[in-house]
């Protein structure tokens, strides 16, 4: 994962400002530099290297302007041409801040901070963004908050820890959880990460972060729940057939949630999303299209749920295995075509007759009639319960 200028801004809005460059607000930060007097006029010529470079956010206090405020914009030229992430101005002299400079940085899309606050100390700034940037570099960082989210179920906790996740989450969301073939090291992720840039998805408020050997893809907004459909689309057509080992990943989205705090259950309906099109064959699936399984998925490592499952199922593969049969598969084929016949035999290659035949010994054995409309109820969500706990076994 990638710490960006967003995300500073968003942890630190109560000491800074942002005075210009706001289309930068998605540039990565890797470190913090200080900028004294490199860049004042008599000395920048002097030096063949000074320490400044690409993703580094730049903080300074520009004393040195204090004759001649025009070094400011020769100092935003510089740190633009360096590939820096932004600039942040402790203005101690109440220097009037060069138009050029404003008006250069937003050209540029080169983010400049005004300090607001007597508070803003810059070796607490440094500390703190260096700290952040580190952890969310850190190959487990996005694992184990992730985790942690979708396991607690305080709801401040929760908003806590998805704005560790990225600062710059807006209110509602929707998550993506695309599984490869095999599990995804760092590479294959930044490969993901760019072709959802070159795909025009970036933005500060939505992040990719390896998760479980795939990727979590988490969209956020303010204006309105992103639209689940439209994020699945363009992650199915612009973004996995453009990144390197994801061609042919699973897919699974979450439905839209409308407060932050939901989205450890948008995780856990991404990620079951997956698991059920990728035990049916599929590439691709959103919770709000599975139906009965929205409601059971949850709920099916319930002790009750298990035991309602087990006394439908387990005597159908006790006369499996007694006598070599197939009930089980018949019953759970019956369950995935809908209730019928027809497409049962299809999607088995057996004829009608036979399919009919084997639901009549599953109703010896159960006492559930498959032709009964209530006994078909229980049927199918004991099919539907054994089908959720194989997908989390």
């Amino acid at each position: 994962m990638r710490y960006t200028v967003s995300d500073f801004l968003a942890s630190h809005a109560h000491q800074v400002r942002l005075v210009a460059g706001s289309g930068g607000l998605a540039r990565p930060v890797a470190d913090v530099g200080i900028l004294d007097y490199e860049f004042m006029a008599g000395l920048k010529d002097r030096y063949q290297r000074d320490n400044f470079h690409e993703n580094q956010l730049v903080l300074s206090t520009f004393l040195y302007a204090k004759d001649d405020p025009y070094l400011i914009v020769e100092a935003v030229r510089r740190l633009v041409a360096k590939g820096s992430s932004g600039l942040v101005i402790k203005n101690v002299l109440h220097l009037p801040i060069p138009e050029q400079a404003v008006r250069y940085a937003n050209a540029r899309d080169f983010p400049l901070f005004l300090t607001t606050s007597d508070d803003a100390f810059f070796d607490h700034i440094v500390y703190d963004v260096a700290a952040a940037a580190a952890a969310m570099a850190e190959a487990g960082f996005s694992q184990r908050t992730v985790d942690d989210l979708r396991r607690t179920t305080d709801s401040a906790k929760r908003r806590e820890l998805a704005l560790q996740l990225c600062p710059s989450f807006e209110e509602g969301c929707v998550a993506a959880w695309v599984q490869p073939d095999e599990p995804a090291g760092v590479p294959q992720v930044d490969a993901l990460q760019r072709a959802w840039d070159a795909a025009g998805a970036a933005s500060p408020a939505c992040t990719v972060a390896p998760y479980d050997g795939g990727a979590l893809v988490v969209v956020t907004s303010d204006d309105r729940v992103p639209d689940a459909p439209t994020v699945a689309a363009r992650l199915a057509e612009r973004v996995l057939p453009e990144a390197a080992g994801w061609e042919d990943a699973v897919l699974g989205l979450s439905e839209g949630h409308d407060r932050l705090e939901g989205l450890g259950c948008a995780v856990d309906e991404a990620v079951d999303a997956a698991l059920v099109a990728r035990a049916r064959g599929g590439r691709r699936a959103c919770h709000g299209d599975l139906g009965l399984l929205r409601a059971v998925l949850p709920l099916a490592g319930q002790p009750s749920m298990a035991r309602f499952s087990a006394g439908v199922i387990g005597p159908l593969r006790d006369l499996d295995d007694e006598h070599g049969s197939s009930l089980e598969t018949t019953l759970m084929a019956w369950w995935e075509a809908g209730q019928s016949v027809a497409e049962t035999a299809a999607a088995l290659d057996q004829h009608p007759n036979t399919v009919r035949y084997r639901l009549d010994r599953v109703r010896s054995a159960t006492g559930l009639d498959w032709r009964s409309a209530a006994d078909c109820q229980q049927l199918s969500l004991a099919c539907a319960a054994a089908f959720c706990r194989g997908l989390k076994a």
